[in-house]
């Protein structure tokens, strides 16, 4: 056999190193988490790193670890039986010096530093010297320019702002009077404007008198004004323009004449209106930031479709729908990962009346929907129950230990159990990763061509794009130079051949997020432009304002709040006029859009809108959901609180609590899931409160108390029981998936074998077996014998 070596972590720094550079540089080159590079130093003793590795793989992982300036030394497997002794290995100790000017390469020591190149003459430290000083210049040169800058805007902020009070006071009249509404008079506000200056103590009493005159005079004279302006009604422009003047003054106030133009821009393409008056705009709102006034903006933004005839908080109590289908619930949330269990628990708690066909005398019954569905739509149930995302993400956590200790095969074979596509693309990551830190590429290729083959069965365009550009990142940490670049073209190839304009504005928006993180925000802004114009294509309506409510997401993603909220709030006005069925889907994209960016008291009003009570408890367990998959769990929780439909409560509580445990919070986890069981109680649909016992059993399995877990399984079965025909089959089923996940497989055989359906059954058994592999696999324990 081959001779294998440890590699020996010593808590000890070469000369002259920073610790906290060192540590940084470990953190970063073996991709682990700083806190434990700071125990390894706080450690009095050696760790070992690695353990029986080839000597290629010591001597890598030696000099990486080496150049950070950290110590380290590998001892030898081969040894007598007095024990190990550290035994130094040869190892690779030099480096490559690359000149960056003439660009000259040649190899050096680790640590050494050549004084000048061999080919050129260029002296390093002078060179290192200037590159110093032309950063520290650059860095002088910024703060000059912002001082200047803040000592300009100081000059002219006081005359800035009288100009903008003056001109803002004067709109103020002009809509006023349109609108019927008494202005102050004339002489009232030239008193108003000038008392300032005026002497109190010389010139209080004459003062007083002229301004009770004055007052008495433009009563009497705007008198018979007034009552003509109360009889005339107000033109439909007047009304609809207090909007965008309202948008257009904050604009002038924040200095950005691009957002004027771009505000008139996308409102006009959410009416479906293409404007072709965009430089006129943006000339108009140039000379209305210099003083002109607003009216050519006022005009031509009104033309190109940016004045709104609503306020949004004007829409209140509109009719809406009683309970959303499982169509329009994935319209509203589609890029929230899926959990088979609340799909099976709808299909089992719907009902429908039938007639009596041996009877047709006898009154309508009622029955559960799921004994009449054909055999093939009953076995994509069953597929949709192994279709668990909290099992999914615990083998996600358990590959990644595998992974961190260099078993790969161990790691690839519960990928491969995966089922979700979107983690499972994670789990190929994770071993890619792996694989190109320990320099071995030999299968990457064909791991790579399997992520992509994960990613083909995706469904949500915007999960697919989501899930391409994160993969595409995390492999960009670990040193693969050609991303996240070649990621964010194949997002633009994908773009590029969809003829959907839908799809189209997704994939642009999502690249536009991916280049702001990378910090080329000009094309960042190019494909948010892209992105609006493909929208704004959309012909049907209602599709394009589910669109731009996407869209706004992504402006808030670029941290351009302002148009985001704009875009939701004309979202919100223009979907009012609309059927009652296609308005409720668009308010509740529009609710989670303004939960998305922190907007709850907006989110609360668009759900108030939705339709009746059952309606908006979906939105809000949609909104809960939305929240803990963006691991924001304190406002999912606030949310929560507002859920009064015990079953939706239930599965909202049973995916915090996975969340929670998936971080290693524990203790919180058990506090929830208590309160979860607690509640549960209250359920009345026998099958709902079954399956969510059997989830939760499943979790304090998770949490180490098995014995709690034995006894919800327990009543699980009970409550199955009780049940009859096909949902009885598939409570049960679905029960002995949970007991399986928490290996108990026994037990999980034991509860099949009470399923009267043989096809249900049949479809079970397989995924048992496959979870029993697992368990003997990767855990080397068996129950015994069925």
């Amino acid at each position: 056999m081959a001779e294998t070596y440890n590699l020996i972590f010593v808590p000890e720094l070469r000369e002259n190193a920073d610790p906290e550079i060192v540590k940084q540089k470990l953190s970063k080159t073996l991709n682990i988490g700083l806190e434990k590079v700071e125990a390894w130093y706080e450690s009095d003793e050696p760790t070992t790193l690695l353990t029986e590795v080839s000597d290629d793989i010591a001597d890598r992982y030696m000099k990486a670890i080496l150049k950070c300036g950290a110590v380290c030394n590998v001892e030898s497997n081969s040894v007598n039986e007095n024990g190990l002794s550290l035994i130094p290995k040869q190892f690779t100790t030099t480096d490559t010096f690359i000149c960056p000017s003439c660009h000259h390469e040649e190899q050096i020591n680790i640590g050494e530093k050549l004084p000048k190149c061999p080919q050129c003459g260029l002296v390093i430290a002078k060179y290192e010297e200037k590159m110093k000083a032309e950063k520290e210049k650059a860095e002088i040169r910024l703060r000059l320019m912002r001082d200047q800058r803040v000592k300009t805007d100081r000059d002219d902020d006081h005359v800035r702002k009288r100009d903008e009070l003056n001109r803002i006071r004067a709109l103020e009249r002009e809509i006023m009077e349109e609108l019927g509404i008494k202005p102050p008079g004339r002489l009232w506000l030239f008193y108003d404007q000038h008392t300032v200056v005026l002497s109190f103590a010389i010139f209080v009493m004459i003062v007083s008198m002229t301004a009770m005159t004055l007052r008495f005079v433009d009563n009497f004279l705007g008198a018979a004004e007034q009552a003509e302006l109360a009889e005339t009604q107000p033109s439909e422009e007047i009304q609809q323009m207090a909007p965008v003047l309202s948008a257009a003054v904050q604009l002038q106030q924040a200095g950005t004449v691009e957002m004027v133009e771009q505000l008139a821009k996308v409102s006009g393409l959410m009416q479906g209106r293409l404007p072709q008056t965009n430089q006129q705009i943006t000339e108009a709102a140039k000379m209305m930031l210099k003083g002109a006034g607003p009216e050519a903006f006022v005009k031509l933004a009104s033309a190109a479709g940016a004045i709104s005839a609503n306020d949004p908080a004007d829409i209140i109590n509109l009719p809406g729908v009683e309970q959303f289908n499982l169509s329009q619930i994935k319209t509203i949330a589609p890029t929230t990962l899926p959990h088979g269990p609340e799909h099976l628990i709808q299909v089992l708690s719907e009902k429908k009346t039938v007639l009596d066909a041996s009877n047709p005398d006898n009154p309508p019954k009622t029955i559960y929907t799921v004994e009449r569905l054909d055999g093939s739509t009953v076995i994509n149930l069953v597929k949709q129950m192994n279709q668990h995302q909290e099992w999914d993400l615990y083998l996600l956590a358990l590959q990644e230990e595998f992974v961190e200790k260099g078993d790969i095969d161990k790691a690839s074979e519960i990928a491969n159990r995966i089922k979700n596509p979107q983690i499972k693309v994670q789990a190929l990551g994770n071993i890619i990763i792996r694989r190109l830190l320990d320099g071995d590429t030999s299968d990457t290729r064909i791991l790579a061509a399997r992520v992509q083959t994960e990613i083909l069965r995706i469904e949500s365009p915007d999960l697919k794009a989501r899930t391409i550009l994160t993969y595409g990142q995390a492999v960009s940490d670990a040193g693969i130079d050609t991303e996240p670049r070649a990621s964010m073209h194949k997002v633009n190839e994908m773009m590029e051949v969809e003829d959907d304009l839908y799809t189209k504005s997704i994939f642009a928006g999502r690249l536009a997020v991916a280049h702001y993180r990378q910090g080329t925000r000009d094309v960042s802004t190019h494909y948010l432009e892209s992105a609006i114009n493909s929208a704004g294509a959309i012909q049907s309506k209602p599709k394009r304002l589910s669109a731009f409510i996407r869209l706004a997401q992504r402006y808030y993603d670029v941290r351009n709040t302002l148009m985001a909220q704009q875009i939701l709030s004309n979202a919100l006005t223009q979907s009012a006029d609309l059927p009652a069925e296609t308005r409720s889907v668009l308010y509740a994209e529009i609710a989670l859009g303004q939960g998305y960016m922190g907007d709850f008291p907006g989110a609360m009003l668009s759900i108030s809108n939705t339709g009746q009570v059952g309606a908006q408890q979906q939105v809000l367990s949609k909104l809960a959901e939305l929240l803990i998959d963006n691991d924001r769990l304190y406002q999912a929780i606030s949310i929560m609180n507002m859920v009064s439909d015990e079953t939706l409560y239930g599965q909202l509580q049973f995916r915090l609590v996975s969340s929670m445990i998936n971080k290693g919070d524990e203790q919180s986890a058990a506090r929830h899931l208590d309160d979860a069981r607690l509640r549960s109680i209250n359920i009345t649909d026998v099958g709902s409160k079954a399956l969510l016992t059997s989830q939760y059993a499943h979790l304090y399995f998770r949490l180490g108390q098995t014995d709690r877990a034995n006894i919800l399984f327990d009543t699980a079965i009970s409550l199955s029981e009780s049940l009859d025909g096909r949902k009885s089959d598939l409570t049960r089923g679905f029960t002995a998936m949970e007991q399986a996940r928490s290996f108990m497989i026994h037990k999980s055989f034991q509860t099949l074998a009470s399923i009267q359906n043989s096809m249900i059954r049949g479809a079970l058994e397989s995924e048992v077996l496959v979870l029993e592999r697992i368990e003997k696999i990767f855990f080397n324990h068996d129950e015994g014998p069925r």
